[in-house]
Formats: C-alpha cells, structure tokens, sequence
C-alpha cells in the first residue's frame, strides 16, 4: 500500500489504497492515490495495464484510455537501499542506479590513461551524493565509470552497474552542507588496456595520508577513459582545490579501510572477498569490513540460488545445473532448507524460490437445496446501508438463488439481493431489477450493494467496480431494527418460509455488512482490504449459525 507523506515525514493514512489487487505484494501492483500501476521486473518500470487502468477509473474517471499499456514510472534504488547484505546485495548489484546530474566536461579535464594515469585530490562539501566521473566518450554512458559518495555508503559503478561499494561508516560522505572532506579518486590501466583499476579513498592534508577504501580491477571489457569531470545527486555539490596529477606508485605505507587488504606484490589496495568469490569479478563490502560468501560478485565454484540473491558455496544438496559456464544450485527453499522441488500442499514462489502454503480465507460452501445460514448480528434503525460479499456460484441458470435476505415482521424483503442470473435489489419489498448483471457464471465476484433513504440513491458494484445505480428506491424509508437475516436464501417470512429454488449454491467468504452507504473508492478499498471490517456485521465465523449442508472451507480467491 502506498501512502502519502506529509512534511514533517509521518504517513497520511487517509490516502492509502490498495485497490486493483495492490494490496498483495505478489501482484507486483501499486496504488498511488488510486491510481493502480504493475512493476514490469524485467524494464524496472511501473506500468499502466488493461486491469490497471480499470481499476484506477474508480479514483480517476478521467484518466486516458490512450495511456494503457505505457510505462508511467521508473524505478530507482537510492544507494541507502543498496545495503550489502544477503538478501539484497545481488538485486542491488543488476538494478538500475541513478546516474551522476551536473556533469560538466571539458577539454580541459583529460589525461593520459596509458601513461600513469591519474589521481583527483579534491575537498568538497554536500547534504547529499558527491560523483567523480571517468570517461572514454562523455556523450555515451556506456564509456563511464563513476564513484559514488553517499551519506550511507561509498561505490564504484560502471555505466549502470556496481561493481564494488562498501557501507563502512569512515568511507561515507558527510552529508552535511558546512562540512568539508578530502577525497581521491584514481584511474589506470594495465598490461595494454587489458584492466583498468578503480580506486577511492579519503585523505587529510596531503596525498600521503590517504586511506583506500574501494578498489576494483576491471578485467572484464575496461573502459580507457581520457576525462573527467564530477557530479551530484539531488544536492548541491561544491568541489574545491582540485588536484590532477598521475597516479604513481605510492613510496610510503599504503592504509587500507575495512575490507580491502594490502598486496605486496601489486602494491595496491585489494578487496578482501570471501574464499569462495571469482577473484577475477570482486565482491561488496559490509559495514563490519568482514568477507562474506553472500557478498561476491560471482562465484569460484557453486552458485546457490535464493531469489535475486545468492550466495557462494563448494558444495549443494541437490544435483546442479550448467548455465552460462556456472554451475548454479537450483534451490527451492523450504523453511531455509534447499529441496529440489516444493513438496505436495506447498507452492513455489516464483521471484525467491520459496516454497509457502498458499493463502487461505475461510469460506462456506453451500452444497444442498436446504442451505441457509444465519448472522447473528444486531440489526438498528438503517437510512443507509452497504452489503459486500466475495461470491462463486456453482451452478449456471439454475433457480434464482438469493445473496441475502432480511426480514422483519410483515415485511419479508425488507432487504433481499439475489436472483444471481437477473441481479436485483429490493428495499421494503420494492426492487430495482433488470441490471442485467449475472452473478451466476461460476466465477469469482465481489458483488457490494449500497443504499441510502435520501434520494433513494443505490448501486451495485462487481469486484470493486460500480456497475448498476440508480435513484428512488424507497427515498425517504428506513430499514426496520431487529429482525433476521439470512446468507444464501430468501425469507419468506421471519426466519422461515424458504424455497429449494432460491437457495445458494457455491461458495460465499468475507461479507460485511455496513450501517453507511460507501463511497466508490471505499468499495474498491474493501475489496483486498485485511482491516476493513463491516460495523454491523464483519466476517466472522462464531457468528453464523448454519443450516442445511453448508461446511466451512479454506479457498484462496483468484
């Protein structure tokens, strides 16, 4: 559910929705202020579509047909969200990254990648992200690395993709606008362009007292780049006393932070990955600095798979698989147990690979023409009333089965709603029919009806969406207090007088029963809502009373 936030931070829950199947984190839906979108994984966009666009309607009745089917909002991962950890490190390292703003490139700023390279020493100062750029054609992305210096983490990208970064506290930028911090940045390439290694780091004074934080060797396409330039996220970024001079040898002692280790051979900085990482593709780094086999870029021998995350092993507990030259252990995951299939009862969830047993709502299946049940709610005085109920009927164009029926004495349709193949309504025994609504086709269908005394203003509505109103029906009337009502029959007298042909066959689950009529996004709303619950009446089981052959059931609504 999404909701608006207000300026001091705090959530205004009045504008959540969740309609459209928004409220089921499975349907990779949102509802913004009603209007419904789908995350499209594979663009890591949102997407207006057909479902979609039918849903929003309720929220905005003039939202353009013409707009179904585009992209209507892009998702970015701040590097806040990029947290190497488990769960996240290897979503984070494919997702899409927010590029540097603000870069300026000149003639000016360009070096010489095969002679040495170079090594920017600069001071800045940002409430937000600090960017230093390298690149071979400015114009094309593809051609940049970039450093990325946040307030909750530092990292090294190429073109859209990390290919380090660390959540070390003593690395991260300081987010605050009056406070200034040196900070270096190198480029170089090796063996003839075969790599190109990446460095960051922070350092006081002067170049000698620097520690290193990140360095990555880019053996995998390296880029050459010839300038650079800096950049900023959505703060002001102010650089100072920029120095450029070639990257060298350092003569003294080289400090490595956390996570990266000093090697004598190289005499450079090296990420200090976990064993079982691909050296030749690097790793994340954790706050703790400590190595980690779920932080690897890619792996040395066995890949085991946990939904965008994996972690790397020497060993699986089922038969592996070859793709693409890795050899991956295809887990699905039972209580973080790998199994090779998801047993009986369980499904398996296609995004984490989890095996869960799938939701269940508790339900009545009404199998027999003596069906009845009755609610055991105190009914008041009503000038307004809402009825909402998840149906499927089992059988088509047979008799006139009722929803609901509510009767006091010497007046059995005081509130009837049924004849599932002909919809009608009746308030006081007159009736708004001919809807041309069938409820009656085996189908699931969430079927509310609303009615208000002033104006005699009713609707109808089929999952979620309204479908049938009108004016005039019993204006001015009110509903009596104190009498039966009835789930799956007609009452043709209090508690009594029932007929085989009216009875209910199928499965009912969820009614509420309101002593207000709902507003259109409230309907919509009620429809995946966990919490919204009828004042008079909300579903609960202990408060029917059931007749005839109905039983209690455990049905997952689709």
């Amino acid at each position: 559910m999404w909701f608006v936030e207000n300026s001091d931070g705090r959530s205004r829950l009045s504008n959540g929705f969740n309609n459209g199947n928004s409220g089921t984190l499975r349907n990779n839906k949102i509802s913004v202020k009603g209007l419904v979108l789908t995350y499209v994984k594979s663009a890591k966009m949102f997407q207006l579509k057909d479902e979609d666009y039918t849903a929003s309607r309720v929220a905005w009745p003039t939202l353009d047909e013409s707009l179904k089917g585009h992209f209507l909002a892009r998702v970015e991962w701040p590097i806040s969200l990029r947290s190497a950890n488990a769960a996240e490190k290897n979503f984070m390292n494919a997702a899409v990254t927010s590029l540097p703003c603000n870069t300026h490139w000149s003639n000016i700023q360009t070096f010489d990648i095969l002679n040495g390279g170079i090594c920017l020493y600069f001071t800045a100062v940002s409430e937000g992200s600090i960017y230093v750029v390298f690149s071979a054609v400015p114009k094309d992305k593809r051609t940049w690395y970039y450093v990325e210096i946040s307030p909750v983490a530092a990292a090294i990208h190429k073109h859209k993709h990390v290919l380090t970064q660390t959540s070390n506290k003593n690395a991260r930028a300081l987010g605050d606008p009056t406070l200034h911090q040196g900070y270096f940045a190198c480029v170089q390439t090796f063996n003839n362009g075969a790599s190109t290694l990446i460095e960051y780091g922070k350092y006081m004074g002067d170049e000698s007292q620097r520690i290193i934080y990140l360095s990555y060797n880019d053996i995998h396409s390296p880029i050459q780049p010839k300038f650079y330039a800096f950049g900023s996220g959505n703060k002001d970024v102010s650089i100072f006393q920029v120095q450029a001079p070639r990257r060298t040898v350092p003569t003294g002692p080289v400090q490595c932070g956390l996570g990266t280790v000093y090697n004598q051979t190289t005499q450079q900085c090296e990420l200090n990955c976990h064993i079982n990482c691909d050296a030749n593709y690097g790793c994340m780094i954790s706050e703790s600095g400590q190595p980690s086999p779920f932080l690897c870029n890619e792996c040395k021998q066995i890949k085991r798979v946990k939904g965008t995350s994996f972690e790397c092993t020497l060993s699986c507990d089922i038969p592996t698989v070859e793709v693409n030259g890795q050899t991956i252990c295809p887990c699905k995951w039972l209580q973080d147990r790998c199994v090779e299939s998801c047993p009986s009862g369980t499904v398996e969830d296609q995004d984490t690979q989890i095996c869960t047993v799938p939701e269940c709502t508790k339900a009545l299946r009404f199998s027999g023409a003596d069906n009845r049940v009755v609610v055991n709610a105190t009914i008041p005085v009503l000038t307004e009333f809402t009825s909402c109920v998840w149906i499927k009927s089992s059988n088509i164009d047979s008799g006139e089965p009722h929803i609901l029926s509510y009767a006091v004495s010497g007046v059995d349709n005081m509130i009837l709603l049924g004849n599932l193949a002909d919809f009608y309504v009746y308030v006081d025994m007159n009736g708004a029919t001919d809807t041309n609504l069938n409820f009656q086709d085996m189908h699931w269908h969430y079927v509310c009806v609303t009615w208000k005394s002033r104006g005699g203003e009713w609707a109808i509505y089929d999952n979620g969406l309204p479908a049938k109103k009108g004016t005039r029906l019993e204006s001015g009337e009110r509903i009596t207090a104190g009498g039966s009502m009835v789930l799956g029959q007609d009452q043709d007298s209090v508690g009594g007088g029932f007929n085989p042909t009216q009875a209910f066959l199928g499965i009912m689950t969820k009614f509420n029963f309101w002593s207000t009529a709902l507003t259109p996004i409230q309907v919509a709303s009620s429809m995946r809502s966990q919490s919204m619950s009828g004042d008079i009446y909300g579903w609960d089981l202990s408060m029917l009373e059931m007749s005839g052959q109905v039983n209690q059931v455990c049905v997952n609504i689709d």
